[in-house]
């Protein structure tokens, strides 16, 4: 099933704050659990975002003064629940520099150029994605590709698997990291045959700049859930529970928010 053809009912929250009446969906493919059976419908009314029936097009006649939707032959699910999701993080990576697919060192750094034009007012820039396997000389990327279109903020980019970082100068310069850094027990600053950093930073070495990194605001995390949110409910899942969320991080998000707000349980 493609997801382009899947609805979820957390269109319900949508509808209902802008109709009083009750809203019917026609011509849909809905499918829910009764019992223990598996039963399908083409059409559902709801109100105030709770079903009221679900049955076939006659189901209008029940409610003459409700809102009707056509459902386009679309897939009508219940909203889905992800019981074990990193919620926080993939809001985090939602506002990064996404290097997935990136064919070339150049052009991964021109993605995070990119970024940075469109967002001025960042001054830490962050991403993930790069695998220099899939680039031409399959070798690992050098601080001087960021340095030639990024010079003057910290570019942080963090590899495929989370294993690797590539850095700028400025990053190394902020976090300290010179050619007589020791490497950390379980990592290593990657050096050049002269000893100079070459802004590639495995492992534990990777903590030497992220303990550089600004702290984020309560208004950034914000923002990520926000992002989170979208794009949670852009795919069905309507609830979720994070399985990584800091006491701290969850103790911010609970003053500003609720859960009806987010449609998300977080849980440590």
């Amino acid at each position: 099933m493609k997801l382009k053809h899947l609805l979820c009912l957390s269109v319900f929250s949508v509808v209902t704050n802008t109709f009083a009446e009750p809203t019917i969906i026609n011509n849909v493919n809905g499918y829910h659990v009764v019992g223990d059976k598996l039963q399908t419908f083409s059409s559902l009314a709801f109100e105030n975002g709770k079903v009221l029936a679900t049955g076939n097009a006659e189901l209008a006649a029940a409610y003459k003064n409700a809102v009707i939707i056509d459902g386009n032959g679309k897939t009508l699910l219940p909203g889905l629940i992800d019981a074990h999701g990193h919620i926080l993080g993939l809001g985090e990576s939602l506002m990064k520099v996404d290097l997935r697919g990136a064919d070339t060192e150049m052009q991964a750094a021109q993605r995070a150029r990119e970024y940075a034009n469109l967002n001025p007012q960042i001054d830490w820039i962050s991403g993930r994605g790069w695998n220099q396997v899939l680039w031409p000389e399959k070798r690992f990327p050098t601080k001087h590709s960021l340095d030639k279109l990024l010079p003057d903020k910290p570019v942080v980019l963090e590899r495929v698997d989370g294993h690797a970082l590539w850095v700028n100068s400025k990053a190394l310069a902020v976090a300290g990291i010179t050619t007589t850094t020791p490497n950390p027990v379980g990592g290593e600053i990657v050096r050049d045959e002269a000893g100079y950093p070459t802004g590639v930073l495995i492992d534990t070495a990777m903590d030497l700049v992220f303990n550089a990194a600004p702290a984020v605001t309560h208004a950034v995390r914000e923002k990520q859930l926000v992002a989170a949110r979208q794009e949670l409910l852009s795919v069905g899942i309507t609830s979720a529970h994070d399985a990584a969320l800091t006491l701290p991080a969850t103790s911010s998000i609970a003053k500003k928010q609720t859960r009806s707000n987010w449609d998300c349980v977080f849980t440590r």
